[in-house]
C-alpha cells in the first residue's frame, strides 16, 4: 500500500517522459514565434516602395522553413499526449498553433498590400 506522504510516489506522477516531450515543444516554438512576430511586424510596417523589394517575400519563405515543421511538431506532442497536465498540453497546443499561424498571416498581408 502507497503511502501518501511518500515524496517516490509524489515524483513518479509528476516526472513523466512525456512531460519533458511537452516542455521540449514549447521551448522549441518560442524562438519560432519570434521570428513569425519579426516577418509579421515587417510585412505591417514596411519602408517606402522600392526598399529592399524582395526582403520581405525571402524573409516570409524564411518564416515558414522554419515554423512550420517546428509547429506540426508541437501540435502533435500537444495533442498525442493525453496524461499530461491539461495546461502543459493547452500551452503546447496553442504555441503551435500561432507558429503555424505567422507564415499564413503574413503571406495574406503580402497579398494584400500591394507595394511590398
Amino acid at each position: 500500500m502507497a503511502n501518501a506522504n511518500d515524496p517516490s510516489s509524489v515524483q513518479s506522477e509528476t516526472s513523466n517522459p512525456s512531460n519533458g516531450l511537452l516542455v521540449l515543444a514549447i521551448i522549441l516554438t518560442v524562438p519560432a514565434i519570434a521570428l513569425g512576430l519579426f516577418v509579421v511586424s515587417s510585412l505591417l510596417f514596411p519602408g517606402r516602395c522600392g526598399d529592399f523589394s524582395g526582403a520581405a517575400a525571402l524573409t516570409l519563405v524564411l518564416c515558414a522553413l522554419f515554423n512550420f515543421p517546428i509547429g506540426i511538431i508541437a501540435l502533435t506532442v500537444g495533442l498525442r499526449r493525453k496524461t499530461a497536465p491539461q495546461r502543459l498540453r493547452k500551452t503546447c497546443i496553442v504555441a503551435g498553433l500561432l507558429t503555424l499561424g505567422f507564415p499564413v498571416l503574413g503571406s495574406v498581408l503580402l497579398e494584400s498590400f500591394p507595394c511590398r
